[in-house]
């Protein structure tokens, strides 16, 4: 399990949800727009349809006759990203000439090279990403590359000093509905990694597909996912069914999502204006939306709610096993979204009188741990796990009637010689529902 480093100045990926430098939970709505369009649509974008994400392709290799951008020295790049973060949306650059494949030889040196680049010319701003390369892999999933392949290129960044966000897609030109890497290797990668995420596109392989499964196994593994593309069409197949799908799955789930594409020659139309472009919506003239555009403009109206956690609140941290040991410390002004098998309630806490109230300084968790009289943690075998707090320290809720109440009614209820709270040998119920070792802490 891992926390939000409130000194960190970068997006932070926090279990399976991103978090922006101020702490704010941030949802992906994005669309792709291809680089040979500069700054000519930087409002059309963000205010008339209101994405807060801008996926571009560089191409590296001459595909497309797109130039790779080292030989302007990323000039083309650094005015994209100068118009579109300045208004603090995240721009996701992605190396985009190995549809279904790898960079390979000589290929793989320039691509080494580029985010070697990419690194240094933008690890110093948070709003850009890294998204290492578009659709690797056919059908057949080859996860030892697709593992070593990306840890490589993660490697080269992070060697950079730049700690922006990552992006990895999926095999199986990036839906990894044929070839499962990510469920089944995304670990490997994430392994002594921080700010990784995964993405997969929605295509015609999901087309009838439980999509919303494939999202459930990955969150309950800890892996954070996003749909880097999605659209009407793909290789001559229509790909609505798995658009409408991915839409509610994802809606349901907070999980980001990208439109293919903005501006095109492809089917993947958002408007009947001319050449289906997205610039000539108008943020009113919803008559002139695609099948396409309609479902991305309802769901940019859609009003999310928007997780906040505030500084500074976590002191110290350990991790033992399955079981998590914690210490969290701040004015706690609200606790929300309880999970985890203890099944403890929100409204336990409200009922409480806990919400709004900024008089709890220290909040010791410890499932199925005891605390000694030197404020250490012990498992059953008295094996001390860490040094979290001294004794006084526990006698923290108590600073106030409201704080009494609820530390009585808690207490008393869910505790075994609730008066030893001041002193020694403070056991917590292994059934209790008062567990709070996997409560995610919002903090308003």
């Amino acid at each position: 399990m891992t926390f939000l480093n409130q000194n960190n100045p970068n997006f932070q990926v926090l279990e399976t949800k991103i978090y922006t430098p101020d702490g704010q939970e941030f949802i992906i709505k994005g669309t792709n727009m291809f680089a040979w369009e500069g700054t000519s649509n930087v409002n059309s974008y963000l205010n008339n349809w209101g994405f807060n994400t801008i996926r571009v392709p560089n191409y590296l290799l001459g595909t497309y006759n797109q130039p790779n951008p080292a030989l302007n020295k990323y000039a083309s790049d650094h005015r994209i990203v100068d118009a579109f973060t300045s208004q603090r949306a995240v721009v996701i650059f992605d190396a985009h000439d190995r549809i279904g494949c790898y960079y390979t030889g000589n290929d793989f040196e320039i691509l080494k090279n580029y985010w070697r680049d990419m690194a240094r010319e933008f690890g110093n701003n948070p709003y850009v990403w890294f998204n290492l390369q578009n659709e690797p892999g056919n059908g057949w999933a080859n996860p030892s590359q697709w593992v070593s392949y990306h840890r490589e290129l993660i490697d080269i960044i992070r060697s950079q000093g730049a700690n922006n966000l990552i992006i990895v897609d999926g095999e199986a030109w990036g839906q990894d509905y044929r070839t499962q890497t990510i469920p089944n290797h995304a670990l490997e990668i994430m392994e002594g990694n921080e700010n990784i995420l995964f993405s997969i596109h929605a295509y015609d392989q999901w087309n009838g597909q439980n999509i919303g499964q494939y999202f459930d196994i990955l969150h309950n593994q800890g892996i954070p996912i996003m749909v880097g593309e999605y659209g009407s069409e793909n290789a001559g197949r229509n790909t609505l069914d798995a658009t409408r799908r991915m839409m509610e799955a994802v809606q349901q789930r907070e999980i980001g999502r990208i439109v293919w594409v903005a501006k095109a020659n492809d089917a993947n139309d958002l408007t009947y204006g001319p050449g289906g472009n997205a610039e000539y919506f108008n943020g009113t003239n919803s008559e002139i939306l695609t099948s396409l555009g309609n479902i991305v403009w309802t769901d940019l109206q859609r009003r999310e709610d928007l997780e906040q956690y505030s500084g500074g609140f976590i002191t110290s941290f350990s991790e033992t096993g399955t079981e998590n040991i914690f210490a969290l410390n701040s004015p706690q002004s609200n606790i929300k979204n309880a999970f985890n098998d203890s099944q403890l309630l929100v409204e336990d806490l409200k009922n409480d009188n806990l919400m709004g109230n900024n008089d709890i300084n220290h909040f010791v968790i410890a499932p199925n741990f005891q605390v000694n009289t030197n404020g250490g943690f012990e498992d059953n075998q008295n094996q001390n796990i860490i040094q979290l707090l001294d004794p006084i320290k526990l006698g923290i809720l108590d600073n106030s009637s409201e704080i009494s109440n609820y530390r009585d009614n808690i207490f008393n209820n869910y505790l075994i010689e609730p008066q030893l709270i001041n002193h020694t040998n403070i056991n917590f119920l292994a059934s209790t529902k008062f567990f709070l070792a996997k409560l995610r802490f919002n903090l308003l």
